[in-house]
């Protein structure tokens, strides 16, 4: 049996004997390592893997190796004993082939397996060197050897020996180091690679024994290489089996992947394609609404135009009803006022009413929730059929035909002026643009009606506060003169009797002099009266006009000075008593100080703002000055102009040393800058205080 299973082996893998022996052993190989080096080179024209063309190389060099031999055995079956120059060529170079395609080969799993590019290349660079220097210790001794002893075999040299160390260890070290990883590859391969081993260590043991059981080691020894190549090829078809099913998978889901994400994305695409189309559609509304708000802005500044053209109050509230319809194309308009004591509401003007509308209608707040609604929350009322919303009773709504309604608030600065009703004989949807605009309206004409009724009552409260300063202006000027004209007249009278014609000739040129002065601030008080307001004019222009006016060619010289770089707005009430003392200041020392020059100078001394009016001239006794009032009467005339406007008034004077008054006055208050603080308000000042009480100042105007 042993001997039958030793016939078979040699059948195949070839042994001692005749050449015609090996031609299976050498065939066959080459015809599997063939059909590889085919698929390894079609796969690696569709895949530029470096594993691919490592294997290229190692089925390619066993193939050229096997080939080679078969075609070097037949050529012996042929054509007899080759000579010995290609025994010394054919041995070493057979050999080199062979161990350098085992290196390859593992180098390429190595780098499948593992992954590794570092070490796969450093096993395939040191594995080739260890190759090469086994050719050359080949090509060094074997011709010499061979030549000396024809019947040498190859194996029992030293390049043989070289050559079969350096694939063992190598085929050694590849098992190692794959040993370690896992997976059916691996397996495989390190099988195949256990076979090359075992072969090789076969014949080196035949070798070893001077191939005294050739005939046994041999065949199994060539058997065992014959074997691998199949090993080999099972793992390379195998592997690519699975990566084509791999990849058949993959592609299966990817199309599966690709047709949900073609679904989704149609589905998106359809989705987009509806918002588009709505966006569109939202677009085109905003658009519509857009240019309808433009009309209706521009409406509404044309109508803004309107209210402010007019200062009427009657005129305002006829325009607010028919512009406020007009803008919302409504058939009719009602319009209400609060009463001052903020409990009722009446009807002051309609538009497309019958029977005078709501004129002089009174309606209790208390008594309708509608009202309370727009007065206590300052929102609208929107109904858009009275008959489903039962906020107006029906009383009303039959009584005014109407269906629809929208009331608003009309408010000023902070309170509510009045309310505004819009009515339709239809029911109708009130749009939110709609509502926008009309509370724009609503606010442009509370502010309008506002205006209207405050310039009412500042033209009232106007005429009384001239008829307050007309008043002051002859108690402070033309009042006391005409009482020292009857003190003076007395006195005269009393100097005639007494027989002093003298006095009594002095007495009344100084009457006459009153008299004059007295014509004088009366023309000047009419023609104050007849003139149009001018400009707002400085304090600082006012007593330079008042000097320009006053200077004659003879003494005293008049001058002017102010450290005050900004120009000083008072109200003119204020400026014209200031520039009234400065003015009477400046006769008293034309007609009593004989003075050369006079120097008026206007300044700011911490919060204060000072005028001062200084003479080089005679002087005078102050104290017994005021104590004979009836001879200065000039004097109460400035203290009381001082007082009205609540500034303090200084004189300083004593004979021969000339005579400085000092007028002085708060340059901050509660009034705005430099304007004095009097005594009392007048009417027109409480009302302004009033209007704006709200914001916690108040506002003074000119």
């Amino acid at each position: 049996m042993f001997d039958l299973l030793v016939q078979f082996l040699t059948q195949i893998g070839g042994g001692p004997g005749a050449p015609e022996n090996n031609l299976v052993r050498f065939g066959l190989p080459a015809i599997f390592w063939a059909i590889l080096f085919l698929a390894a080179w079609s796969r690696r024209r569709e895949e530029k893997q470096p594993r691919e063309s490592l294997l290229l190389v190692g089925f390619g060099l066993f193939f050229a190796r096997e080939f080679f031999m078969f075609l070097h055995t037949a050529g012996k079956v042929l054509s007899g004993p080759v000579s010995s120059t290609h025994v010394a060529t054919i041995e070493p170079l057979e050999h080199a082939l062979a161990v350098s395609a085992v290196i390859v080969i593992s180098a390429a799993f190595l780098r499948y397996i593992l992954d590794k590019e570092t070490l796969s290349h450093l096993y395939l660079v040191s594995g080739l060197a260890m190759v090469g220097i086994g050719v050359l210790i080949s090509f060094m001794t074997w011709p010499g050897q061979h030549a000396l002893d024809p019947a040498l075999n190859f194996h029992n040299t030293a390049g043989g020996w070289s050559m079969h160390i350096t694939k063992v260890v190598f085929i050694i070290a590849a098992m190692i180091i794959l040993i370690r990883h896992k997976g059916w590859v691996r397996n495989v391969v390190v099988v195949a690679l256990s076979f090359l081993l075992a072969s090789v260590l076969l014949a080196m043991a035949n070798a070893y024994t001077g191939r005294a059981y050739g005939d046994v080691i041999c065949p199994i020894s060539n058997n065992l290489h014959i074997w691998a190549v199949p090993i080999f090829g099972f793992v390379y078809f195998r592997e690519q089996s699975l990566a084509k099913k791999k990849a058949e998978r993959s592609l299966a889901l990817y199309r599966g992947n690709l047709e949900k994400l073609v679904d989704q994305r149609t589905a998106e695409l359809s989705t987009t394609n509806e918002q588009l189309l709505l966006e569109v559609s939202e677009r085109r509304r905003a658009e519509n609404a857009a240019e309808q708000w433009a009309v209706g802005m521009s409406r509404l500044n044309e109508i803004s135009l309107l209210l402010n053209a007019t200062l009427v109050p009657d005129e305002i509230c006829k325009l607010i009803v028919t512009q406020a319809a007009g803008l919302l194309d409504c058939a009719a308009a009602g319009l209400f006022r609060m009463d001052e004591d903020g409990r009722t509401v009446l009807g002051i003007a309609s538009y497309g009413m019958v029977e005078g509308g709501v004129d002089g209608l009174r309606i209790p707040v208390v008594d309708s929730p509608v009202l309370l609604q727009l007065i206590s929350g300052n929102e609208p009322l929107i109904i858009d059929d009275v008959r489903t919303d039962r906020r107006i009773p029906e009383s009303v709504w039959k009584h005014f035909p109407m269906r629809a309604v929208v009331g608003l608030p009309l408010l000023g600065t902070g309170e509510i002026q009045g309310i505004l009703f819009l009515v339709e004989p239809q029911p109708r949807i009130w749009q939110t643009t709609e509502i926008r605009l009309l509370g724009n309206f609503a606010n442009r004409a509370g502010v309008a009606w506002e205006n209207a009724y405050l310039h009412k009552q500042l033209e009232k409260t106007a005429v009384l506060e001239e008829r307050q300063r007309i008043a002051a202006e002859m108690h402070d000027g033309l009042a006391q003169m005409i009482s020292t004209l009857a003190l003076r007249n007395d006195q005269a009278a009393q100097m005639i009797e007494d027989g002093r014609t003298a006095g009594a000739s002095h007495e009344l040129a100084e009457i006459q002099d009153i008299i004059s002065l007295a014509g004088s601030d009366l023309r000047r008080s009419i023609n104050a009266l007849r003139e149009q307001p001018g400009p707002p004019c400085s304090l600082q222009d006012s007593i330079a006009t008042l000097l320009r006016n006053d200077r004659r060619e003879s003494l005293p010289e008049l001058r002017f000075s102010s450290t005050i770089a900004e120009m000083l707005h008072l109200k003119p009430a204020y400026q014209d008593q200031i520039t009234s003392i400065v003015q009477e200041a400046l006769c008293n020392a034309r007609k009593h100080s004989r003075a050369t020059v006079v120097t008026v100078t206007l300044e700011r001394a911490g919060d204060r703002y000072i005028i001062t009016v200084k003479d080089d001239g005679i002087g005078f006794d102050v104290e017994r000055a005021e104590r004979l009032s009836g001879n200065h009467f000039g004097l109460s005339i400035m203290r009381a102009r001082a007082l009205r406007v609540g500034a303090d008034l200084t004189i300083d004077s004593s004979p021969a040393n000339g005579t400085r008054l000092l007028l002085s006055w708060p340059a901050v208050s509660e009034r705005g800058a430099g304007q004095p603080i009097g005594r009392g308000m007048g009417t027109e000042d409480r009302l302004l205080a009033a209007l704006d009480s709200e914001k916690g100042k108040i506002l003074w105007q000119n």
